[in-house]
């Protein structure tokens, strides 16, 4: 059984717990708040992963390890652009977070 859930991305970095396997199916604004939707199984254990937000232009921190998620205006008129990745190599034991 599978189910889409939300997550909002409060931070430049944000570590996310969801079930083990999940698929991140987009990056977009919700009320003013970036979220990821993600299709997951709720029955699997869950893990920690790490999302990066990153303007236009800036450096992509860790940018051999960034899976790229998607893009988000910053406000209505779309002056800042905004973009998801996650680093796909985030290990919590590494980070002090500590395993799920």
């Amino acid at each position: 059984m599978s189910q889409v859930w939300k997550f909002e991305l409060r931070h430049v970095s944000n570590i996310v717990e969801m079930p083990i396997d999940s698929e991140v199916l987009c990056a977009k604004k919700q009320r003013d708040v970036p979220c990821i939707w993600v299709r997951v199984d709720p029955e699997k254990e869950k893990v920690k992963r790490r999302f990066l937000i990153v303007g236009t232009g800036h450096e992509i921190p860790e940018s051999q390890f960034a899976h790229y998620v998607g893009t988000f205006f910053g406000d209505s008129v779309g002056s800042y652009v905004w973009h998801v990745f996650e680093d796909v190599h985030y290990d919590p034991e590494l980070h002090g977070e500590g395993a799920s």
